[in-house]
């Protein structure tokens, strides 16, 4: 991948140069003369290859083109008194030219006519640029071969080897700027290096003024789904690591590098994105028209005004809690009411204490302490539990209200939180600690 990137770069560099060139004066370099770089051409399914000899102790740098088209993102060289194979991506027909610069300010080119060979099943390619110069534009890749090939597809967002083009079209979308294109390649036969294997197909790029311009400061833009967004971000200046929180909880942990990048958070109705604390972008999901309507409890709550309580994906649902078992139902046909008790009925005897005759005084005096005892214990269980609250979310707003908004987010340890509404119009106070 970091040569992926570094190619990306240099498909950047090449095409300002390439832009530039006339306007911006070059030092000065030898060059070898005419006659001393010679080349043999074959052909092989999907190739053009040129066996090149530079007699001359200076390097050549060649440059391509396919049918009058340059191809700017790559080149070859042939050392001074060396040899060198280059390839070039070919179909039936196709006219492909080498071209190198000579002694004197002049050029020397060769042309070689692709033939297929018998018995190869060849791809042939196109690119070109589905665009309405918005934040995306879609890259289009179209064969009209006989055959599928694997090709290296090159945006500002992605490097994507292998892409499978089979006799058809294929297209990707993803976000540039004005200026961005796509270049897309194959391997030579045999090869696997990004830098030095590849051979182009062709490049596109937006049409003048068509898309948004580089920002001057990082960017984001927030395209909602019914269950998830889609983050593009343009990390001017930015390198490293870089976090996307969902409802204050790390939802993504990655990394940027003065790029566009691209990210897809799942989330549900009211949940909050931010990018990076202290939050660089902030999104509340507001699912687009025509998505499932929420449950009725969770519509309750979003017209009550508090926020989703956040999600953990990873943790089980808890188990529903089942009531204990109540005393058994009245057999079918009766009726049962409460016992009242009767002014003649004689009151339950007190159990008599063991071992001991005529004991009623202390047996009262067990029954009063066991009481005493049992309520103690009820009131100091109900004040520890008054003192261990659940924790609470507290949401202050930008101006005076009657009440600010709790949610009760049910985990330990606990937190209390306090508040004070000062009277003066958008001022407002907001302390929290924490109970043991």
């Amino acid at each position: 991948m970091a040569r992926a990137g570094r190619r990306l770069v240099e498909f950047a560099v090449v095409a300002v140069v390439a832009a530039a060139g006339l306007a911006v004066p070059t030092a000065a370099r030898a060059e070898p003369p005419a006659g001393s770089v010679t080349a043999v051409f074959s052909d092989i399914c999907g190739f053009v290859v040129g066996e090149f000899t530079n007699s001359d102790s200076i390097a050549a740098q060649v440059r391509y083109s396919r049918n009058g088209m340059p191809l700017a993102s790559y080149g070859g060289f042939v050392g001074g008194g060396m040899s060198a194979t280059l390839y070039q991506v070919a179909a039936a027909g196709d006219v492909v030219r080498f071209e190198w610069d000579i002694e004197g300010g002049t050029t020397e080119s060769l042309e070689h006519e692709h033939v297929t060979p018998a018995g190869c099943a060849e791809p042939d390619l196109s690119v070109a640029l589905v665009d309405d110069c918005g934040l995306e534009f879609t890259v289009s890749i179209t064969n009209t071969g006989s055959a599928p090939v694997d090709v290296v597809l090159f945006t500002p967002t992605r490097m994507v080897s292998p892409l499978t083009v089979p006799v058809g079209t294929v297209r990707v979308t993803g976000p540039g700027v004005e200026g961005s294109g796509a270049s897309v390649a194959r391997f030579r036969p045999g090869g696997t290096d990004l830098n030095e294997d590849l051979a182009e197909v062709a490049t596109a790029t937006r049409a003048p003024g068509c898309g948004l311009p580089w920002p001057a400061e990082p960017k984001a833009f927030f395209t909602p789904t019914c269950d998830r967004v889609d983050i593009v971000f343009f990390a001017v200046g930015m390198k490293g690591r870089f976090i996307i929180y969902r409802n204050g909880m790390v939802a993504l942990d990655t990394t940027v590098g003065s790029d566009i990048r691209e990210w897809t958070v799942p989330v549900a109705r009211g949940d909050v994105i931010t990018l990076e604390k202290p939050p660089l972008a902030t999104y509340v999901h507001a699912p687009p028209a025509g998505c499932p309507a929420p449950p009725a409890s969770a519509s309750a709550r979003g017209r009550a005004g508090a926020p989703a309580p956040p999600r953990i994906d990873t943790l089980p649902a808890a188990p529903p809690v089942r009531p204990a078992p109540g005393p058994p139902a009245p057999p079918i046909g009766t009726t049962s009411e409460p016992a009242t008790p009767s002014s003649s009925a004689p009151p339950p005897p007190l159990p008599a204490a063991a071992g001991a005759g005529g004991g009623g005084g202390v047996n009262l005096a067990w029954w009063v302490l066991a009481a005493i005892v049992g309520t103690a214990a009820l009131l100091a269980l109900a004040g520890g539990w008054r003192r261990r609250r659940r924790p609470v979310w507290a949401v202050a707003y930008t101006r005076v209200a009657a009440a600010i908004g709790l949610k009760d987010v049910g985990r330990p340890p606990s937190l209390s939180v306090r508040w004070t509404l000062h009277a003066d119009p958008g001022t407002q106070t907001l302390r929290e600690g924490a109970s043991p």
